[in-house]
């Protein structure tokens, strides 16, 4: 197997005793000079994990000082690598056409590491849809397409091809990412180019074909048209490619207003009954999803569900363990037992077990 690595979007996370809660960072950009390198860290949201919005605590360390910081703070195992590449799409002797090209290697299963040669996900914005083909719509472009959405006759490897590769950012992926995380950590200058030029001169075509376009609508950012996007963070979205990666992770998308600990009411627990066609669910209490959460130790069944995804800055991850019958525990009751948000999450479910450990079985 063909590991591939990298520090970029790696979490970092440390007990902070006074405050009682963590202190994350994560790295956010490897910068280059000569022969030194340096690390840009940003803190994140302990609570969410996602990057804050706006200017917030960082640092820029060597690598001298970065592998220190390493041996002092603990890192949350990712779910595998994004690479994010700038390619040459066709080449010739009359033009160059460029495009960009998004690839997510999963852990392997047996090695835990993402393989180079095991691609999940594939994500070009210059090609045909074919989705969109086989609806009838023709002339729809950009995609994600997975190993288990691929048509007969294709392969991965047919949204790959291209004439070179001009440079490519890897980074990290967690649960707990949003579209506006993974265009922070991806983003760079050339895609920008990429996307833009790609979309002004579909803006062109249609301005000079179609009498009733109007072409002043289109000079704002993050717009779509006819699959074209002007930015990487509307590209994440339009395309499918993070409703692909939340699904490969396990995740579902829904427009609840989840709460902490407040049991979901009978439309909701509706929606999420369809969603996942037909479980049963007689009692559901959300609660927030954290990484001192030990998933391969809960033996209850649970959901895992993001909000708000098109609200990427708001998204947030939550468990949602549930019954089947009235007659098996009540999960609002279970919840209320460690309703006390000083304690952490794993004795939470500790505590549960006592209670009910016909129901749900905890091992550290």
């Amino acid at each position: 197997m063909d590991n591939i690595s990298t520090e970029l979007g790696k979490i970092y996370c440390k007990y902070n005793k006074e405050e009682d809660c963590f202190d994350m960072y994560r790295v956010a950009n490897i910068i280059k000079e000569s022969n030194d390198i340096k690390y840009l860290l940003l803190a994140i949201n302990n609570e969410t994990y996602h990057f804050y919005d706006d200017e917030n605590e960082f640092m820029i360390i060597d690598e001298k000082r970065y592998n220190k910081f390493k041996i002092e703070y603990d890192l949350l195992k990712s779910e595998g690598i994004v690479s994010l590449s700038n390619i040459i799409s066709v080449k010739n002797e009359i033009r160059e056409i460029r495009d960009i090209l998004l690839i997510y290697f999963p852990n392997n299963r047996v090695t835990k590491m993402p393989d180079i040669n095991q691609p999940y996900i594939v994500a070009r914005q210059g090609i045909n849809n074919i989705f969109a083909e086989m609806a009838g719509e023709l002339d729809k472009v950009g995609l994600s397409i997975t190993l288990d959405t691929l048509p007969a006759g294709y392969a991965l490897s047919d949204f790959i091809t291209n004439d070179g590769v001009n440079n490519s950012r890897l980074c990290h992926v967690y649960k707990t990412d949003s579209s506006f995380d993974l265009n922070m950590l991806l983003d760079n200058e050339e895609s920008e180019s990429i996307l833009k030029e790609l979309f002004e001169q579909r803006v062109f075509y249609l301005s000079n074909t179609k009498p009733d376009f109007i072409k002043e609508k289109y000079k704002y950012e993050n717009l779509c048209l006819d699959g074209y996007c002007n930015t990487l963070h509307k590209f994440l979205l339009e395309s499918g490619f993070m409703e692909d990666l939340l699904n490969r992770m396990g995740i579902s998308i829904v427009d609840i207003d989840l709460q902490d600990n407040k049991e979901l009411n009978d439309e909701e627990k509706l929606l999420l009954i369809t969603l996942y066609g037909g479980i049963k669910i007689n009692k559901a209490v959300p609660l927030r999803f954290s990484y001192e959460i030990n998933l391969n130790a809960i033996k209850m069944k649970y959901l895992l569900v993001s909000t708000l995804q098109c609200i990427d800055k708001e998204s947030e991850l939550y468990i949602i363990p549930y019954t089947e019958f009235s007659d098996e525990v009540d999960i609002y009751s279970l919840y209320k037992l460690t309703e006390e948000r000083t304690i952490q999450l794993q004795e939470r479910l500790l505590n549960c077990v006592k209670a009910y450990d016909q129901k749900l079985t905890c091992k550290n």
